[in-house]
């Protein structure tokens, strides 16, 4: 049994996808044909969330810094390293989730991509001192995480709240609301697509865990 884990990224007025229309010749600056959009500052917000079969996390925020400007010199934000991901995601969701999963069953183990912060030395070593088996594969892998067909649906849903999120707190308050929502077939039909290997629903059917 595998327990599916990744980051997403979304933005203060951002879109699900690129919004297209169709107008008349003249129209393209009446109110109904446009969306609203950022000059500049666009905030971002970094989430971290995992799944099972009939199992979700709760949405993590993950506080980063963000860029400022100091001095008129631009600061960049704070990245994800193996470090921050091994305090912040490892060492707390993902252990406790993993806890939660294992106290039904056994066999599990986690699938994360190959970006740098989860491979690196002391991410690894985190997962082995709380006890969290990896599913590896090799580098350059493609990216088949099921929970990608998942952030897909939160995006597009939080793109049609309204009114329109415009901090960083409002907008992860409305990312939870809806992540919490998202039917729990939706990620049991992509946990499903896999084999059966990452799969292996037969000893987990039937029951319903809660993080």
């Amino acid at each position: 049994m595998v327990l599916f884990t990744d980051e997403s990224s979304l933005e203060v007025g951002g879109t699900d996808r690129q919004v297209r229309v169709s107008r008349r010749s003249g129209e393209a600056y009446l109110p109904r044909n446009m969306t609203s959009t950022f000059r500049s500052g666009r905030q971002s917000l970094m989430v971290w969330a995992g799944m099972a079969y009939n199992f979700k996390t709760p949405l993590f925020r993950i506080s980063l810094a963000p860029s400022r400007v100091e001095r008129s010199a631009r600061i960049r934000a704070v990245g994800l390293n193996a470090q921050r991901y091994a305090d912040l995601i490892v060492k707390g969701p993902l252990k406790a989730a993993w806890d939660e999963l294992t106290t039904f069953s056994e066999g599990y183990e986690v699938v994360e991509d190959n970006a740098p912060c989860h491979n690196g030395l002391v991410a690894r070593q985190a997962r082995e001192e709380v006890g969290i088996c990896r599913l590896d594969h090799p580098s350059a892998s493609p990216d088949l995480n099921p929970i990608e067909n998942v952030w897909m649906v939160l995006k597009t849903r939080v793109c049609r709240v309204r009114p329109i999120p415009t901090s960083l707190d409002e907008l992860f308050m409305v990312a939870s609301k809806v992540w919490d929502e998202i039917e729990m077939e939706i990620m049991n039909g992509c946990v499903e697509s896999m084999p059966q290997r990452v799969s292996n629903l037969a000893e987990i059917k039937g029951k319903s865990l809660k993080y």
